[in-house]
């Protein structure tokens, strides 16, 4: 709502200087400010444009926008202060090495991401690393992707959904991951497709090893079924009641057994 207020404001603003020009007023400079004004419906139409969550890509093109428009300003400053060659190309290293570090404060700053895409990634595989049962893999994985994507819903299934706003193959299986709408009716932005992306490649990982777990898990206790069939106390009762007959009447015979 105030973000709303102050654009507003801003834009009305803007307007007044564009028509300016029209008055003839002797204010100094005035031909820059009204270009200047003019300008401003850039900027405006962008941030429109983000904020109705139009297009995809717009969070990666305002990052790259504003933090390049600051390392412009800066290199240009650079060349009119310094007098010296030297100087300014140790100032063009400098922001060169600025870049990634003035972008993170760009996404956190403007964009609203706290922490960096691959820092989401990596806490996002962790919590799918940390399923140890096939049965619950779809439900936790739903909740924790509709968490981290801001999605009404999230689904694994055989079929994708044909109402999900976006779907992603699951590869080396036959499931799919399934995305519902945004949040309050948003659109997904570039950051959250690349992070659906990634779950989608981590969930196949992570699923493909749970199933080798469990096909071990179903072959031993196979295994320990016929270990109990065979050591059950109805079969050691007709053995050791064979060898106490054999005792008495072929010796060498209840040996063998008893060896065997």
């Amino acid at each position: 709502m105030k973000a709303g207020v102050i654009a507003s404001v801003l834009a009305i603003g803007t307007f007044v200087l564009m028509l300016s020009g029209y008055w003839h007023l002797p204010v100094p400079l005035l031909p820059y400010i009204e270009l200047a004004a003019m300008l401003t419906s850039v900027p405006f139409v962008i941030a429109t444009a983000y904020r109705l969550y139009q297009f995809p890509f717009m969070d990666a093109f305002i990052r790259e926008v504003i933090a390049g428009s600051i390392l412009l300003v800066g290199f240009v400053a650079s060349v009119l202060v310094l007098t010296n060659r030297f100087g300014v190309i140790a100032c063009t290293v400098i922001l060169a090495y600025c870049k990634a570090p003035l972008t993170r404060w760009v996404e956190r700053t403007f964009l609203g991401y706290e922490e960096p895409v691959e820092a989401q990634e990596e806490r996002i595989g962790n919590a799918i690393r940390a399923l140890t049962r096939l049965d619950e893999f779809g439900a936790r994985v739903s909740e924790i992707l509709a968490t981290e994507l801001e999605a009404d819903w999230v689904e694994i299934n055989s079929a994708p959904r044909s109402d999900a706003a976006h779907r992603f193959e699951i590869p080396g299986s036959d499931l799919s991951l399934s995305i519902g709408p945004r949040a309050a009716g948003r659109q997904y932005m570039s950051r959250q497709l690349r992070l659906a992306r990634t779950a989608a490649l981590q969930l196949a990982a992570h699923h493909h090893q749970l199933m080798q777990h469990e096909m071990r898990e179903l072959t031993a206790r196979a295994q320990m079924r016929t270990l109990q069939a065979q050591i059950n106390p109805h079969f050691l009762f007709n053995t050791l009641n064979v060898l106490a007959n054999l005792i008495h009447s072929n010796p060498s015979k209840a040996e063998r057994v008893t060896e065997e």
